[in-house]
């Protein structure tokens, strides 16, 4: 009886995806490679019920968003603005990766407190946006502007990026994605004051009024700073103890 030779198929096992991974800042080095990054924290938030992607619900396709401008020469320094919102996303996933090991970070690290929060179920969601938000524009875009070596006339491409976002935001929350981004939906419906403010004044002008003034300060802080200066460690201070209100 002859013997017959079964052939096994091999199983080829695809990597599991995790935070620490995915966060890697080193493993990132074009904006293209930043948006994919972010899409699939995103997707991986969204998979496992993690809070964390009630920031990533609106950062992810924001990048996106500035990528296809970007390359479609809508800046007028598209050198820089590709330096800043490298540098800038970076800043976020240099924080998540940090916390996604275990790993403690600096006295008074704005992401180290957004993700003491996401530990806590009694915190709203409302609570963990508004800080994320806070930690990613009051630190990391000053940091983002210097290590970018942004001009001092880079403040009209900063402006027409803020734009962009939020462009991209009032998009995203027409037509929100998945659990985290029905969320950020939900949150700017449920929250008393933004639902005033987005009724009297409509979202575009009440967004586009807080992005001048964040972008105002981080262009003045962040411009030849190696760090996070004293006034807007103070003004993102500030602005944590305001959001513990939500």
């Amino acid at each position: 009886m002859p013997l017959t030779r079964v052939r096994q198929r091999a199983t080829v096992t695809a990597p599991r995806l995790s935070v620490a991974g995915l966060s890697d800042p080193a493993t990132v080095t074009s904006i293209e490679g930043l948006s994919s990054r972010l899409a699939e924290l995103n997707d991986l938030f969204n998979r496992t019920n993690d809070r964390r992607g009630v920031f990533t619900a609106i950062y992810a396709p924001c990048v996106r968003r500035l990528v296809k401008e970007i390359r479609a020469g809508n800046v007028k320094d598209p050198a820089t603005a590709e330096r800043v919102v490298l540098a800038l996303g970076k800043g976020y996933l240099e924080g998540l990766h940090r916390n996604g090991q275990g790993a403690p970070g600096g006295t008074g690290s704005t992401w180290d407190s957004f993700s003491g929060l996401v530990k806590k179920p009694s915190v709203s969601d409302a609570r963990l946006l508004a800080s994320s938000i806070n930690a990613h524009w009051s630190a990391d875009l000053p940091r983002a502007l210097a290590t970018a070596r942004a001009p001092a006339n880079f403040g009209g491409d900063l402006q027409k990026i803020g734009g962009f976002l939020v462009d991209e935001v009032e998009h995203g929350l027409a037509t929100p994605s998945g659990p985290n981004g029905r969320s950020v939906a939900k949150i700017f419906e449920s929250q008393p004051a933004l639902a005033g403010l987005r009724r009297v004044f409509g979202l575009d002008t009440t967004i586009r009024a807080g992005m001048a003034t964040l972008m105002t300060e981080a262009m003045v802080s962040g411009r030849g700073l190696p760090a996070l200066g004293g006034a807007n460690q103070l003004k993102w201070s500030v602005r944590e103890g305001l959001i513990g209100l939500l």
